[in-house]
């Protein structure tokens, strides 16, 4: 295990045990019941997964508050500067809401009045995460990140067990009200909105057929990997003019195992794309409600099923499945999208994500 992974984790525990409850309760006041929190330690402005819930709630006339800072890019100063505005406002909010893993609201004994949501950032389920991955949660680690949250708002019914499990959470506290981002997909002008951009920024594209390569990343968030690049390379080249390939690195991977060579989300290149490429990451779950062609490209599925594992059978994603590169190249030039299968996939996997989602929440919590 790489040693500054450790360290990692060690620090982390150190913050969640003693530092951040100690910084809690001297910030500890009344409750402000028109206080709401965003908070994400990924992103140094607005996350995407946030958008939808974040204006709605606006909307509603409440005092919002966001802490937003990326700490994979911050000093230390920085981080401690954001983490005590942060406590400072959490010792008095009604409702936090978050979208991945944030140990500020997680490291200490909040008030029971305090809502903390997690949004999450990822629909349905596929590779193991969280409790149920070492690679996410090593051993060792004493202390859960995600102990503070209240509510967790998922995709369907059928991921609730798996992320009470991989979360370390009563299952009553994960509901299938949907995933408040996804309610964009269902909104034309969203999509013409993705499309039009795409196009003004890489005119070139116009006219062909668009194929998006989104992997995910092997191993843990501080020592990624990328598996299958060179062989997306070689496709690019085969599939001659017509065509227009775009590789799409997952976060984690960009800057360390390779380059993208498109700067859009990769959601918004959903719209796109007339086919996706992924392996087993869960965009594959957004990417089926446009109900398009999916290729699972998985040169290394048996390694990743004994290291990682996923929670469902790989081969029961509709697509057409490969494994190298030669079939990868007349997969792309046959793909068709079965609708039968494909509607069934998102009946079992994305029941609650209709358009109306952030809705629901809102309902839930504010109620």
């Amino acid at each position: 295990m790489n040693i500054f992974y450790v360290i990692k984790q060690v620090v982390k525990m150190c913050l969640q045990s003693f530092i951040f409850p100690v910084l809690y309760l001297c910030f500890k006041r009344k409750t402000d019941e028109n206080l709401v929190l965003f908070a994400d330690a990924h992103h140094d402005s607005l996350p995407d997964e946030m958008e939808e819930m974040y204006y709605e709630v606006k909307k509603t006339g409440k005092t919002v508050r966001t802490h937003f800072l990326d700490y994979a890019h911050a000093s230390g100063r920085q981080i401690w500067k954001s983490v005590a505005a942060f406590m400072r406002d959490y010792g008095q909010a009604s409702v936090v809401f978050i979208c991945d893993y944030y140990l500020p609201a997680g490291a200490c004994r909040k008030k029971a009045e305090t809502k903390v949501v997690q949004l999450w950032h990822a629909c349905g389920a596929l590779k193991r995460f969280g409790f149920d991955a070492k690679d996410d949660v090593p051993g060792f680690y004493k202390g859960n990140p995600m102990k503070n949250v209240t509510l967790v708002t998922v995709s369907a019914k059928w991921c609730i067990p798996i992320y009470a499990r991989a979360m370390g959470l009563p299952a009553e506290r994960v509901q299938a009200l949907g995933v408040s981002r996804t309610d964009r997909y269902f909104r034309a002008s969203y999509q013409e909105t993705c499309i039009e951009s795409f196009y003004k920024e890489y005119p070139e594209a116009r006219g062909k057929r668009i194929v998006l390569w989104a992997p995910t990343f092997r191993g843990n968030a501080g020592n990624p990997r990328l598996k299958g690049i060179e062989a997306v390379r070689e496709l690019s080249e085969s599939l001659g003019d017509e065509w227009y390939v775009i590789q799409k690195l997952h976060p984690h991977l960009e800057g360390k195992a390779g380059v993208s060579n498109c700067r859009i989300r990769t959601e918004k290149l959903l719209p796109v794309c007339d086919i996706l490429i992924t392996d087993y990451s869960s965009i594959l779950f957004d990417y089926m409600i446009y109900q398009k062609p999916l290729i699972l490209f998985a040169p290394d599925k048996k390694r990743y099923e004994m290291e990682r594992g996923t929670y469902i059978p790989y081969s029961d994603i509709p697509g057409q499945h490969v494994s190298n590169k030669e079939d990868l190249l007349s997969a792309v030039k046959t793909a068709v999208y079965d609708p039968e299968a494909g509607q069934n996939f998102l009946k079992l996997y994305m029941e609650a994500c209709d358009g109306h989602a952030t809705e629901r929440i809102i309902k839930c919590v504010f109620q």
